[in-house]
C-alpha cells in the first residue's frame, strides 16, 4: 500500500501560432495512500510561449478545470472548478542531456484558500539513440487533503526509470 496508486493525462494542444495555443486535458488517479479512490479532472485554456529555443523554452498555462473527487475510507464526494495556472521550464544543453521543471497552482474557484501545489522535475541522460535514464522528483501540497487526521498535507516522491522511446 505505500505505492499503490494509478495517474493517466491526456493533454492536446491546438496551435494558433509559433507563441499561442489552445491546450485540452483530461486526467485519472488514484491513490491508496492518500485516500484518494478516485480523481477525475477535466479542462480546457491558452498556453503562452515566454521563451522558445532549442536549448532553453519557458512556458505558462491557464487553464479552467472541472474536477470530481471521491475518497476512500470516507465515502465523501467532491464536485469542484479549479484554475490551474502552470510555469513549464525545459532545459537541452546537450542531445543527450534534458531538464524539466513544471510547476502547477490549482485553487478552487469558489474558495481560493482551498488549493494544490505541485512541482515536478525531470533529469533525464540518454544512453543510446532510444534509451535514457531518468532521475524524477515530485513535490506536492493540498492545502484540503482527504478529511482523515492521518492524510498529511505536503507529500513529496522521488524516483529513477529507464524510458524507451520508440
Amino acid at each position: 500500500d505505500i505505492e499503490r496508486s494509478g495517474f493517466i493525462h491526456l493533454r492536446f494542444e491546438n496551435r494558433f501560432n509559433a507563441n499561442f495555443s489552445l491546450e485540452y486535458f483530461a486526467q485519472g488517479q488514484m491513490d491508496v495512500p492518500l485516500k484518494i479512490d478516485q480523481r477525475y479532472l477535466l479542462g480546457a485554456g491558452m498556453r503562452v510561449a515566454l521563451h522558445k529555443q532549442k536549448v532553453l523554452s519557458f512556458y505558462t498555462g491557464h487553464l479552467l478545470m472541472l474536477e470530481y473527487d471521491e475518497e476512500r475510507e470516507t465515502g465523501n464526494a467532491y464536485q469542484n472548478t479549479r484554475l490551474s495556472s502552470y510555469l513549464n521550464f525545459n532545459w537541452h544543453p546537450s542531445e543527450a542531456l534534458t531538464f524539466l521543471v513544471i510547476a502547477y497552482y490549482q485553487p478552487r474557484l469558489d474558495k481560493f484558500s482551498d488549493y494544490r501545489l505541485a512541482i515536478q522535475g525531470q533529469l533525464a541522460f540518454r544512453l543510446w539513440k532510444s534509451l535514457s535514464f531518468t532521475f524524477n522528483a515530485k513535490y506536492a501540497y493540498d492545502a484540503y487533503p482527504v478529511a482523515l487526521d492521518n492524510i498529511p498535507q505536503l507529500t513529496y516522491k522521488v524516483g529513477n526509470g529507464v524510458v524507451f522511446k520508440f
